[in-house]
């Protein structure tokens, strides 16, 4: 028979309180939600366009767009598809330890962001901005705190429509 001691009660209520702080870590990560949930622009649109509805991502993306009315905009783990007849177009996010975009840009490894053809410097809503074409797929990339958001499309029918989504690109923390 095993004597109980002062130091084997310490031992074994320090051991209940460690399994007690797991199981309630567990729980809460068990019952948080997951970054899955589909988003899709809201039924009544804010923009006073008759022709534009205004579709506001999650808090995990941040910006506000404006799109044509056919358009259907899906958000899921951090990328946004916007779905017409003719194409997609696509907007993602990419964090940054650069300060600036033209670094960002400049950093070859694993990318092709150093072949932009047709490559315009523009301030997009007050936004370090540069458009341009990495092979057929034209691409805006829009600076905002460490983070690069990428709008593109390779679709040329689409490519008006995403000049104009991308220069209603809004950050909206």
């Amino acid at each position: 028979m095993i004597k109980v001691t002062k130091n084997n009660k310490s031992l074994l209520f320090g051991l209940v309180i460690l399994l007690l702080i797991v199981v309630w870590v567990y729980l809460t990560r068990a019952n948080k939600p997951t970054v899955s949930t589909v988003f899709t622009t809201s039924p009544t649109p804010i923009s006073t366009s008759q022709n534009l509805k205004t579709f506001k991502s999650s808090e995990i993306m941040d910006f506000t767009i404006e799109t044509p009315r056919d358009y259907q905009v899906v958000e899921k783990y951090g990328l946004a598809t916007l779905t017409s007849s003719k194409g997609k177009i696509i907007i993602s996010q990419n964090a940054t330890n650069y300060d600036n975009l033209s670094d960002f840009l400049k950093d070859n490894r694993g990318t092709s962001y150093t072949n932009i053809t047709n490559k315009r410097y523009l301030n997009i809503n007050n936004l370090e901005s540069v458009s341009g074409f990495i092979g057929e797929e034209k691409i805006y990339f829009i600076y905002v705190d460490y983070t690069v958001y990428l709008i593109s499309s390779k679709t040329g029918a689409l490519f008006s429509d995403l000049d104009q989504i991308a220069q209603s690109f809004r950050y909206t923390p």
